[in-house]
């Protein structure tokens, strides 16, 4: 009989031990997922403040680049030192464009997928997508046309000063940093008529449209977080 008790009680003990881990094991996903939401809220503000104030940043430095490079043509700038104030632009663009872009993208893409309503994550997802319309406008235009142009022009204005671009070699796609003009653009460039002054104008002119979709997704991404009411 004591040994009967004994187990018992025994029993008795190991379910009581057992129910509390029953219990917490139970509520740990839900936890888990409350906290993921809570911290993921918790970026909202944040990510409506990057997905205006990064597109208009972009705004901002291209269009400050594109009046650079008018305000040197207006000035009669020599073209080799225009070739050179075009080649800091174009060199520098990756080092900033890249990571405004993609948090940009990163930010209304979040925003959309947290949006309560339909016609935000509309709206935002419209905004990500000019954004990311940006770095495909300059791989599959830019870079086989104006771009392409200045550099083939810059080489010839800067070959005493040792400027080259390698071939882009046997890949399909325009490579930044190497030759990436089109036949069609290379012909043009190469006519001893057109000067460097020719092809940067062009360029700061086209540069102009790339400055309009990062203002439009800046004005779209605002005016759904407006309408949110989320500030």
């Amino acid at each position: 009989m004591p040994k009967q008790k004994s187990q018992a009680r025994l029993c008795c003990a190991g379910r009581l031990k057992e129910r509390p881990i029953r219990h917490s094991q139970r509520l740990s996903w839900p936890s888990i997922l409350t906290v993921a939401k809570m911290v993921v809220s918790g970026f909202i503000p944040l990510a409506q403040w990057a997905a205006i104030f990064l597109p208009t940043l972009y705004v901002g430095i291209a269009a400050q680049d594109s009046v650079h490079i008018v305000n040197a043509i207006k000035t009669n700038t020599p073209p080799k030192v225009l070739a050179k104030q075009w080649l800091e632009v174009y060199r520098q663009g990756p080092f900033w464009v890249i990571p405004v872009v993609l948090l940009s993208i990163a930010s209304n893409a979040l925003l959309a997928l947290n949006a309560p309503n339909p016609n935000h994550r509309i709206l935002y997802g419209l905004s990500a997508i000019l954004m990311w319309s940006i770095p495909l406008t300059t791989i599959f235009i830019f870079e086989p046309g104006v771009n392409g142009a200045c550099k083939i022009k810059a080489a010839q204005v800067l070959t005493d000063e040792g400027l080259k671009f390698p071939d882009k070699g046997s890949s399909s796609l325009p490579i930044p940093g190497k030759h990436s003009a089109s036949p069609a653009t290379r012909a043009w460039a190469e006519r001893r008529e057109v000067g460097m002054e020719s092809v940067a104008g062009s360029w700061a002119r086209q540069n102009v449209g790339r400055v309009g979709i990062a203002l439009v997704a800046a004005g779209i991404s605002g005016f759904a977080s407006l309408g949110r009411r989320s500030f």
